[in-house]
């Protein structure tokens, strides 16, 4: 955390919000690229400080409309393209980053960064396709054992929100990889959930996304 960052947590602490949001949004003008984890930890500050001080909410949209400004002169900027879709969940519009993944060529690089972000919005959607380009089944693979390893470590009620994040996670990749017919995969990965959490509450979750997933209007 920079000092920047750390000056704006104070003010938020001490009841002064417009300093802190001004902190805030000016050291995350100031980063770079490079700065990526970061800048997401400012959004994250900055929609936090929103619930009780309002404009922040206006400064967060702010930020959002300046780096679509940057998709818009340029669309082969990436890392703008991500940005867009970070700040957009943080405002609750993923429905912008499907329009703006709509807008691009089929092959364009930036849809996969939209696609995994916003993933969440194409399952709704029953876009399957799209999440899966957000997604392949490699990566749900290896974010399937990074969170079985983190959940291990844990203990209390940390453990117990990993943990559901883990199954939620994984019902939602296993209805996405059956959606696109590739069984073989969601069969894979239905049995290490079950591995870890053969609960009934897991097992109904299961059967709800699958029976979505065969509902779904084939894109």
């Amino acid at each position: 955390m920079t000092s920047a960052q750390q000056r704006g947590n104070q003010f938020t602490r001490d009841g002064n919000p417009p300093a802190a949001l001004d902190v805030y949004v000016t050291c995350y003008r100031e980063l770079s690229e490079r700065g990526g984890v970061e800048r997401q930890i400012l959004m994250g500050a900055i929609k936090s400080l929103s619930r009780s001080y309002p404009a922040a909410l206006s400064a967060l949209q702010g930020l959002r409309d300046a780096a679509m400004q940057r998709v818009m002169v340029n669309l082969n900027d990436r890392a703008a393209i991500s940005e867009v879709a970070q700040l957009n969940e943080r405002l609750g519009q993923s429905a912008t980053s499907v329009a703006l993944y709509d807008s691009l060529p089929p092959l364009h690089p930036g849809r996969q960064g939209l696609a995994s972000i916003a993933g969440t919005a194409f399952l709704e959607a029953r876009r399957y396709r799209d999440v899966l380009i957000g997604e392949p089944f490699g990566n749900m693979l290896t974010n399937f054992e990074r969170l079985a390893g983190s959940t291990q470590k844990l203990s209390g009620q940390s453990a117990v929100n990993m943990h559901g994040s883990l199954v939620s996670n994984t019902l939602a990749d296993i209805e996405a990889l059956t959606g696109t017919g590739q069984l073989s995969e969601a069969k894979t990965l239905t049995g290490k959930l079950l591995a870890l959490d053969d609960s009934e509450a897991t097992r109904a979750a299961l059967q709800r996304h699958l029976d979505r997933a065969t509902q779904a209007p084939g894109r």
